[in-house]
């Protein structure tokens, strides 16, 4: 399931920057909502969208890396690090977390 969320993600973000090549370089050179909005057109809610956009913006992702993470799906990558993060706080995914102890 989170595999399925980073490919939607990683697709989502990388299109922004197929569309405008020689504009933005950068996720951090997008708006929170430019890229909260790319999410929620890729089928993720809009409450989470909103969440992990302000994360993959901070990370700052390149195209470059975000087309290294789409070919390899390497979660060590900074991409796949940051994509994880993002899915794992946002999306209520994390493994073993419990706050009521």
């Amino acid at each position: 399931m989170k595999l399925r969320y980073l490919a939607i993600a990683v697709l989502a973000l990388f299109l922004p920057f197929l569309a405008t090549a020689c504009g933005d370089d950068s996720t951090g050179d997008l708006s929170e909502s430019e890229i909260s909005k790319e999410f929620q057109d890729a089928g993720i809610p809009k409450e989470e969208a909103d969440c992990m956009a302000g994360k993959v913006k901070d990370a700052d992702l390149t195209k470059d890396e975000l087309e290294e993470f789409t070919k390899s799906e390497d979660t060590d990558t900074k991409a796949g690090k940051a994509m994880m993060e993002a899915v794992t706080s946002c999306m209520s995914l994390s493994t073993g977390t419990d706050s009521g102890n």
